[in-house]
């Protein structure tokens, strides 16, 4: 930037500077969560799953 001339610029530059480091740093920090989720869901898809024991029940309406 240039030398300050008293009209504001800097500022106001400084202020949408500020704005988009913020902007950026929670976009970057929603991937990050973004991406850790999605690494647990692979391995959880991964990893063998226990199957459900499922009992023969006959009910009493089948003959």
């Amino acid at each position: 930037f240039g030398p300050a001339t008293g009209d504001g610029q800097p500022e106001i530059a400084r202020i949408d500077r500020d704005r988009s480091r913020a902007a950026l740093a929670a976009a970057h920090q929603r991937l990050a969560a973004l991406s850790a989720q999605w690494l647990a869901n692979q391995a959880r898809l991964i990893e063998p799953q226990p199957r459900p024991t499922l009992v023969y029940q006959p009910s009493a309406t089948m003959d």
